[in-house]
């Protein structure tokens, strides 16, 4: 854990929210607490990652709790990350990165 990263957007009318990115990193698939208190989110804008086995290099998916042969793919609960891996080559080190909007 842990990278922040600002930037403001301006969605509804002239009300500035900013953009927080935050960055884990994990060795397994096991779930990651993210620590993050989600009802005083805006939304979710953004979650991409990476991982290895070691030898090669993959993308996950975020947003779906469905599994999907053979990738890696993770969504959000209230507390934590959660990947669903059905298939997908093990980690030996990754990286998630969430972004997402708060009120100003």
């Amino acid at each position: 854990c842990c990278l922040y990263y600002r930037e403001s957007w301006f969605i509804t009318k002239n009300q500035r929210q900013q953009a927080l990115r935050q960055v884990y990193t994990f060795t397994t698939f096991a779930s990651i607490n993210h620590g993050l208190k989600i009802d005083q989110l805006e939304r979710f804008v953004r979650g991409f990652g990476s991982y290895t086995d070691g030898t090669n290099w993959y993308g996950l998916i975020f947003g779906t709790n469905v599994a999907l042969a053979g990738q890696a793919v993770f969504y959000i609960t209230s507390t934590q990350i959660v990947f669903n891996t059905a298939g997908a080559p093990a980690s030996t080190k990754g990286t998630i990165v969430l972004e997402w909007l708060s009120q100003v």
